[in-house]
């Protein structure tokens, strides 16, 4: 298992190289107006910090857990059922971090208009991140009826994500890319 976490850190860190490399090339060699001139290229270059942080993260993160250094909990809520369970939280760092970035990078819309920056996930990328951090709440607390309760709205919150990423999607199919949001 370790092998293919480390191959996973050394792929986003070549990814994390790939995008420091294309800003610092944007940045060095005089292509920021013609970036910020053109639309799509300004949508690029936004989502480019937000890679970057993505891809710190992965690496970080996927370095430490092929190194074994591991924040690891005994999830009870298994145990008290007969099960057995290990709760890894680093992969929950994980999710609450990266999960919502990423999914907001994929609701960019084209530019209004104006110029002005477009989303239609944000609300549900932040979701995203809340039911993470519920979800590992409700598999680590240690009171039997609140661990249910987490883990209850943690899925609650999936579904209203679920749904609202769905009315995203129609939204794109039925109403095109030029109407505001």
């Amino acid at each position: 298992m370790e092998i293919f976490l480390m191959y996973a850190a050394v792929l986003s860190l070549a990814g994390f190289v790939f995008e420091t490399c294309f800003a610092l090339n944007v940045k060095l060699l005089g292509y920021q107006p013609t970036y910020e001139g053109d639309l799509m290229l300004r949508r690029r270059l936004r989502m480019n910090r937000k890679i970057m942080f993505v891809f710190l993260m992965l690496t970080t993160m996927y370095h430490l857990m092929a190194l074994d250094y591991q924040y690891v909990h005994k999830g009870w809520l298994a145990n008290y059922h007969g099960g057995h369970q290990i709760v890894y939280s680093f992969r929950y760092i994980e999710w609450v971090s990266c999960a919502p970035i990423v999914l907001s990078i994929s609701g960019q819309l084209d530019h209004a208009k104006d110029g002005g920056a477009r989303n239609g996930l944000i609300p549900s990328s932040m979701l995203t991140g809340i039911y993470c951090i519920i979800s590992w709440q409700g598999i680590v607390v240690e009171d039997f009826w609140a661990a249910w309760i987490l883990i209850g709205m943690a899925f609650f919150s999936y579904f209203v994500a679920s749904v609202e990423q769905l009315a995203f999607v129609w939204y794109l199919k039925d109403q095109g890319r030029d109407g505001v949001l």
